[in-house]
């Protein structure tokens, strides 16, 4: 039973080492995305931004409960359109909660509504555009108030 447990440790200290080696000679890939942050201050709350793929941009917005709804847009320039559009909200501590999404596909020009609730439940939004493919496309957003 002892040589068992020693051969037992013996194999655990071999997966350690594979396993701890796998990580020094092959490094995760880093990230080749740019990051572009807008902080909305214009009354329309209008942000336009090109992207190139792989890019991220985000639309941030601190609003009162009078906004009724957001609106994210991608329109294509040229290449291949591919990626995602996250619609998120903040309570004010760094964390971003994902409330809807919207899968980008290759056509010239996407959007979707994005209906946070009355009444608004997080200090922030934002709309994150991550876009990957070949594509170049301007990535937009908006708010619409109530009467």
């Amino acid at each position: 039973m002892k040589n068992f447990k020693f051969s037992l440790r013996s194999l655990i200290g071999c997966f350690a080492i594979l396993f701890l080696t796998a990580f020094v000679f092959n490094p995760p890939a880093a990230s080749a995305q740019i990051v572009k942050s807008q902080t909305v201050l214009d009354p329309s709350g209008a942000i336009n931004s090109v992207l190139t793929a792989p890019d991220t941009a985000y639309a941030t917005y601190s609003v009162d409960n009078s906004v009724k709804s957001f609106r994210g847009f991608v329109t294509k320039t040229s290449g291949t359109v591919a990626g995602k559009l996250y619609f998120q909200g903040s309570y004010g501590d760094g964390y971003w909660d994902n409330i809807d999404s919207l899968t980008l596909t290759n056509v010239t020009t996407q959007y979707k509504t994005f209906n946070p609730g009355v009444p608004l439940i997080y200090a922030s939004y934002r709309i994150q555009y991550i876009t990957s493919g070949t594509s170049v496309c301007t990535a937009g957003a908006y708010y619409l108030r109530r009467n």
